[in-house]
């Protein structure tokens, strides 16, 4: 998947959703009122879409498909770092919902960060998940080492997090080297082929944290 003058990834060869060639056609964009990265906050941030024209063998359940900077989650306007400091706060280190609430704004390069005791839940949900997938994966589980000092859950898949090492080479044409050198494990590990190649349909496969993504 090669990149075109705009740098944005040219399709011409394979639609994602259906296969075709000379099938997706860019539609211009949908704008994302607020999203949270590397504690700044973006306002209407504008991300782009594709329409596919069903040139290919498969049938697709949907029709545009759109590009998420890497480092951001579907339905979701806090980054992945975000996400991984969070949880280890507040269920790794046990910390209170305001304390860990505190912590989070004295980082804050923007003045209007803010996040909800729900939504605080709602990133431990997610980390709940991510170890449900990485241990449904043969060749990870053999790696996922319980944690010899505590039964906690999280505390196991954040030192897991920590230590990741991604088998993608930089260069790979899912990731742009300026990217990849820039990530964070839990980016690289959210993102990495394991995710995007357990199933042929686009909308089916499982990124580690949130549901199946449209990823640049």
């Amino acid at each position: 998947m090669a990149e075109n003058k705009s740098g944005y990834p040219d399709f011409t060869d394979d639609c994602p959703l259906c296969h075709g060639k000379n099938c997706a056609v860019r539609i211009g964009f949908y704008t994302r009122k607020t999203i949270v990265i590397g504690n700044t906050t973006y306002k209407n941030v504008a991300i782009p879409r594709w329409r596919c024209s069903n040139k290919g063998q498969i049938t697709p359940k949907h029709r545009t498909f759109s590009l998420l900077p890497y480092m951001l989650i579907p339905h979701h306007k806090h980054d992945i770092n975000l996400l991984f400091e969070t949880v280890d706060y507040h269920t790794c280190r046990s910390r209170s919902l305001e304390d860990t609430k505190d912590f989070i704004i004295e980082q804050a390069i923007s003045d209007d960060i803010y996040i909800e005791n729900s939504q605080l839940y709602e990133f431990n949900t997610l980390f709940s998940q991510a170890l449900i997938k990485l241990n449904s994966i043969p060749v990870l589980q053999q790696k996922i080492k319980p944690c010899r000092t505590s039964n906690n859950p999280f505390l196991t898949l954040i030192r897991f997090i920590s230590g990741y090492q991604s088998p993608m080479e930089i260069g790979e044409p899912l990731l742009r080297k300026s990217h990849s050198e820039q990530m964070s494990n839990a980016e690289k590990l959210a993102l990495d082929y394991f995710y995007l190649y357990q199933t042929g349909d686009y909308f089916q496969r499982g990124f580690l944290f949130g549901t199946p993504s449209q990823k640049r």
